[in-house]
């Protein structure tokens, strides 16, 4: 099967000739020019000729056009580090405006994906991240968690306002993607977990925003929601408007691939945790494969790592055994 078929059916449920198979990781030192990027996530693609890609974005594309600034040491697997972010009291939201698609950070994304778009040449389905609006105010505060759940808690008001503005600003620029030609969206959330709010207090304060964004995606063909973290938010979650969700199988308090197929009738995506591919053994990786095949019975799936692999420290050979994992084992 070419790699557009495959993918379709595995979504839709009908036979593949193999599991789907694709993963993503940032290459930091790469990220800040669009030609390195470019390259970066093209080599990568064609290295490893994943069934689908994945554009593992610049980690703070998403805050820059409101003042978010960071400085990279340049070293592979190094994280950027902030040098100044927006958010550091309740007027601070107040400031934010809806952005332009036209301007700035986003702006080079755009012309960014159309690179990308270019150099695939239909080989290959691929789709575009975006952060949910929550995740997006949590990165504003410079990932103060504790703040943000204050804000939450205590100015609720003020919150809703801001995720209605990045909202907007995140629709408009999803329109502006399926113009470009993406297949979707990986929408990633980082929220949706008992460890953070409740479900109940995370449909209030953010999956009307979350929706908001995922309807500028609704012509697109595959959607796929990414709940990060532990103790998610799964069930709540199940009737969000996409083809797939992506979640974690092996942290504590997620469902396991067999749990959720009897909840949803939506693809499933994940399957080998990050520690494995990053500081486990080939052994490890080729269980926790072999595992969420058994577990999903090679139906409605498509393998891939449960977060994005950190490269460093991940060997080749443990993205080598992710890649020819559907062909070992027997579904």
């Amino acid at each position: 099967m070419k790699k557009h078929e495959r993918v379709k059916a595995a979504i839709s449920g009908l036979p593949v000739d193999k599991v789907p198979v694709s993963a993503w990781a940032h290459s930091f030192e790469k990220e800040s020019q669009i030609d390195t990027f470019v390259n970066s996530v093209i080599d990568f693609q064609e290295y490893y000729d994943w069934d689908f890609m994945k554009i593992q974005a610049r980690y703070t594309y998403h805050v820059e056009d409101w003042g978010y600034t960071y400085t990279q040491s340049g070293k592979p697997g190094d994280w950027p580090v902030c040098k100044g972010y927006p958010v550091h009291k309740l007027d601070d939201w107040k400031k934010l405006n809806v952005l332009s698609p036209d301007q700035g950070a986003l702006n080079e994304y755009l012309k960014t994906v159309e690179l990308i778009r270019d150099r695939l040449r239909g080989r290959v389905p691929f789709i575009m991240t975006v952060f949910s609006p929550l995740m997006i105010a949590w990165y504003l505060t410079n990932e103060d968690t504790k703040a943000l759940k204050h804000y939450i808690q205590n100015d609720p008001e003020v919150m809703h306002k801001v995720l209605e503005i990045i909202a907007e600003t995140f629709s408009d620029f999803v329109r502006r993607l399926t113009k470009v030609g993406i297949d979707g969206l990986f929408f990633a959330t980082k929220q949706a977990t008992n460890d953070f709010i409740t479900p109940q207090e995370y449909s209030e304060i953010s999956k009307p925003y979350d929706l908001r964004v995922l309807e500028a995606a609704s012509d697109l063909w595959f959607n796929m929601l990414h709940i990060c973290g532990d103790n998610i938010h799964f069930n709540s979650m199940a009737d969000y408007p996409v083809q797939v969700i992506h979640w974690d199988t092996n942290m504590p308090g997620n469902p396991s691939f067999d749990e959720a197929a009897d909840l949803i009738s939506k693809a499933m995506s994940g399957g080998v945790s990050r520690k494995a591919m990053a500081y486990g053994t080939v052994y490890e990786v080729n269980n926790e494969i072999k595992k969420a095949l058994n577990q999903s019975k090679g139906n409605r799936f498509l393998l891939g790592p449960g977060c994005s692999v950190l490269v460093p420290p991940s060997p080749e050979e443990h993205l080598w055994a992710l890649k020819n994992g559907p062909k070992t084992f027997s579904i």
